[in-house]
Parts: structure tokens; sequence; C-alpha cells
């Protein structure tokens, strides 16, 4: 409709200037110019017959015809040009590569994947890869079940994200007073079973690294780095870093040893400067970034679930690894691999020049 309007418009202003110079040349006709006689041989053209006057209605008729023939032809949007040349369109939830940063994961300066940043709002496939945010971590017995870890399915896709309880932390959060809280005795005595069974074993294979493990840790050490940090550490992580602050070589190698008090509090200033943490959804909907505990070089805690995951910088998988449902569990699939000379999620132990080393197992 739009199109037709435009063209009687057209015709509209191209028939005011053919009417137009129509007249021009009437008053010309009407004073005429003595033309010179004409030569022998030649006829003289009479007024009347000349087509001279009749050129700018041509031209105005030719422009009107043109004009009519570009309206009414079927014109191509600006989108489907675009689309053209630039190829099928692909929406955003398409390409969007599952990179920690869209899938729930993000850890500050340690980031790796994907390094998209767009709100997962738009998105349905955003999840935390920590599993349950409602359970707390772990004050009773561990539970049975192999405590081997396996990598999260990529084809499987993300798990939903549920609604996160208590509400997110701050991070940095505002200092605190300085408490020494007990620790579960049970807790206590899981953790002290499993770091028995890892010593026993290194003590037999791998001396240098039971040499290696760090120290006894100090009950206010750990108090005070729960105060600056503003976040209590799990029963059994910290019942860990009490028997020994850091040193244990984590599965992969890559990970690195596992950190001390002190480097747990270092590294979680660093990661809180970077926006670090994993991405929860609240109850209103809202999306916000929950800090974690880093407790390796690519392993971290989550304060709230007491879950251990990690991921590899060189890895083609966007997913986190589950190293154990708790920092107990970890410890315990530690032991149980080196008992058994079992993998623990694809990497099994190895003893080089008497220190412990995970290789990829075969």
């Amino acid at each position: 409709m739009a199109n037709i309007l435009r063209a009687l418009l057209t015709a509209a202003v191209l028939a005011a200037i053919v009417v137009r110079l129509r007249r021009r040349g009437s008053r010309t006709k009407a004073e005429p110019v003595p033309s010179p006689a004409p030569k022998a041989g030649e006829s003289r053209e009479s007024p009347g017959s000349t087509g001279s006057r009749w050129v700018p209605v041509s031209v105005a008729a030719g422009a009107l015809v043109i004009t009519l023939a570009v309206v009414l032809t079927p014109s191509v949007s600006r989108g489907e040009r675009a689309d053209s040349v630039a190829g099928p369109h692909v929406t955003p939830a398409a390409s969007a590569a599952p990179g920690f940063r869209a899938t729930g994961w993000m850890f500050g300066s340690r980031t790796t994947g994907s390094q998209n940043t767009a709100s997962p709002t738009g998105s349905q496939n955003t999840a935390s890869p920590t599993g349950s945010l409602a359970t707390a971590s772990p004050t009773g017995p561990l539970a049975t079940g192999s405590p081997i870890g396996a990598e999260a399915d990529p084809a499987a896709g993300p798990t939903p994200s549920p609604s996160v309880t208590p509400p997110p932390l701050a991070c940095p959060a505002p200092r605190r007073t300085v408490t020494v809280r007990a620790i579960s005795p049970q807790v206590r005595q899981a953790v002290a079973r499993q770091w028995r069974r890892i010593e026993r074993w290194m003590a037999a294979n791998a001396p240098r690294s039971l040499a290696e493990l760090g120290g006894r840790g100090r009950v206010g050490t750990v108090a005070v780095a729960e105060a600056r940090m503003g976040v209590d550490l799990p029963d059994d992580l910290r019942a860990s870093l009490l028997r020994h602050d850091g040193g244990l070589i984590l599965p992969p190698m890559q990970v690195g040893p596992a950190y001390g008090t002190r480097q747990i509090l270092r590294s979680w200033r660093e990661h809180c400067a970077g926006g670090g943490g994993v991405l929860v959804r609240a109850d209103d909907g809202s999306w916000a970034v929950r800090p974690v505990i880093p407790v390796a070089s690519f392993a971290w805690l989550d304060p709230v679930t007491g879950a251990v995951d990690y991921t590899l910088p060189q890895s083609s998988s966007s997913f986190p690894v589950r190293l154990g449902a708790s920092w107990a569990h970890a410890l315990r699939a530690v032991a149980v691999a080196l008992e058994g000379d079992l993998p623990v999620n694809g990497f099994r132990p190895r003893v080089v020049d008497g220190r412990l080393r995970w290789e990829t197992a075969n």
C-alpha cells in the first residue's frame, strides 16, 4: 500500500512538470520568431511538425514509467540483504559456547574456557556446576558409595540451578570478629581416618611426598582466615587443615597441591577482586555470583554445598569435574585410589623419584 501511494505521488509531480513544460511551449508558439528563408532544394518545416516540443513530454513520461517499475518491483528488506551477505542467522543460544561464565562458573583470574559475560537470564541452560545449593556441608558420618569422582558428561548438558538458600555471600565480605568454632567430632574422625590411609601409603611408597605435606595448622590461623573472608569454612576442610596445612597432591597433577590456610585466604582475595565465584539463581529469579573457596590452583569448594570441583586450563571441556561431594569425600577418593591403584576421573597414581604423581590412565 505504501509503495502504491509513493507511485501516485511521483506520478502527480511528473504530471505537473509536463503541464508546465507544455504551457511554456504554448507561449513560445504564440510569439514566433521569423525563420530565415530556406535554401534552394530545402523544404521549410512548419512549426506544427517539429518534435522538439514533445521532447520534455517524452522525458517526463519515461521517468514516470521507470519510477513505477522501481517502486512496484518487490523489494528486499534490509534484514534480508544483511542475511544474504552475512549468511544464515544464528541465535545467541545456539552460538554461545558452553563456557563456565555461561553455565555458572566464574573463577576470577583462574577463569578458563569461554569468556562470555552475557547475562544468563536469556538462556535456560544456565546452571550451577556444584549441584544442589540447599544442602549444607557435611556434619555427620560420610555417605557410603563409590568415592571415585567422574567427569560430568557434556552431552547431558548442565543441570538446572535450584534456588539459593541462604542468599549469596558478599565478596569481599566485611570482616567480622575472630571466633574459634568447634569441629564436629564425627567429621574430625572421618577426616583423620582418610588422612591415616594416605599417610600410610605415602610412607611405604612416596616418602618424599609425605615429607612435603604441610604441618599441623593452627586453630587461631583458621579462625582469622574465616573472619577476614567472612565465610565459615566447612568442618571437614578445617579438620584437614589442622592435620596437614596443605601440600597434598590432588588428582590430576595440573590442579596442583592443596592450599594451606594462608594460601586459601590470599587466593580468595585475588578471586574476589576478579569477580570469581559460582553463578546462582535466587528465589526471586535474579542472578548473583556466590564466591567459592579456592583449595588449589584450579580447584574450589562451594561454601554452601561443600562440594569440591576442579577444571583444567588446557581441557577441551568447559564443564567442571567433581572431585568429591565434600572435602572429606575428596580425601577418601584419593585414599581409595592410592590403596587400590585405581583411577580418579581418569588419572591413576604413580610414584616418580619418591613423589606421588597422577598420570592419565590407559
